[in-house]
């Protein structure tokens, strides 16, 4: 079933709008196929999993989705939620991922430190890079991959809408909801429908192949998206940008990849794509 999630005025927003009476903040009966929510604060955007919201501090609020209706997809949401709140623990405080604030398992919310600058996927669509920018997003992006791999996480959704861009023009890596650690999903042994349940899945143009419905990345299918994602900033688009998506999983289920010999980090680009590398940190090593 489709669902809209309608807000509903927090306590935060009694300093901005004194003259609001105390009906606008009271939660309305959800009618069929509404979710109505409390804000935590100004609206950022609605993903698959959770709610993302700035709060009145500057950071950023990630909240699990209700779903009223489908209980088993809203204990989905929790686990992936979950799975997200034990990586950002267990990866150490460094220069490649954001910086945890606070976390709450019972209300399954995370607070991190809010990146100014967006994702990398617009931030790309909206500025001229120069080639000293590129170079290091390339740097910082290979760089964020080896660390989180050597920690024992597959992010298995590495795409440009995934990195983050600080007010210092650095690549941060987020949204490990659908994330593997130690080979194992947030569902690892669960069922959904009958079905095995696994949770990520990057897009055509940042897999080698089609991902069946039980299939489980490796480090190997997060290196395959790196190649897309050091392509689009460099050449400042998506491999095959103008093609439709069936068509980008076709040519590259067979190994059809775009011309890159025009680009400086060509090398790594195929490397990636081609399957040439064992390890992120051995495609470091060509930089």
């Amino acid at each position: 079933q489709s669902l809209r999630y309608l807000p509903v005025p927090g306590e935060w927003e009694r300093k901005s709008h004194p003259q609001w009476s105390d009906a606008i903040f009271e939660v309305p009966p959800d009618r069929d196929g509404e979710v109505h929510y409390v804000t935590k604060g100004h609206f950022v955007r609605l993903g698959g999993t959770a709610l993302v919201e700035r709060l009145p501090s500057g950071h950023v609020i990630k909240s699990v989705l209700r779903n009223p209706y489908s209980p088993i997809e809203e204990q989905e949401n929790r686990q992936k939620m979950e799975r997200e709140i034990e990586i950002y623990r267990l990866l150490r405080p460094t220069s490649y991922i954001p910086r945890l604030i606070d976390f709450d398992i019972q209300s399954c919310t995370l607070t991190l430190e809010n990146q100014v600058n967006g994702d990398l996927e617009n931030y790309i669509k909206e500025h001229n890079i120069s080639l000293d920018i590129q170079r290091k997003w390339i740097q910082q992006a290979v760089s964020s991959v080896s660390y989180i791999h050597l920690a024992g996480v597959v992010h298995t959704d590495l795409t440009p809408r995934n990195f983050l861009v600080d007010a210092d023009c650095n690549l941060l890596l987020c949204d490990f909801a659908g994330s593997l650690l130690h080979g194992r999903s947030a569902f690892t042994g669960s069922l959904l429908q009958g079905q095995p349940v696994f949770a990520g899945c990057p897009g055509s143009r940042y897999q080698s192949r089609h991902w069946r419905k039980d299939y489980i990345p490796t480090c190997k299918d997060d290196i395959f998206a790196l190649g897309s994602v050091i392509y689009l900033i460099e050449a400042g688009e998506e491999p095959y940008n103008s093609l439709p998506e069936y068509e980008v999983t076709r040519r590259f289920q067979n190994r059809l990849f775009p011309e890159t010999g025009h680009l400086l980090t060509t090398s790594i680009i195929q490397g990636c794509w081609q399957g040439k590398f064992s390890s992120a940190d051995e495609a470091m090593k060509t930089l």
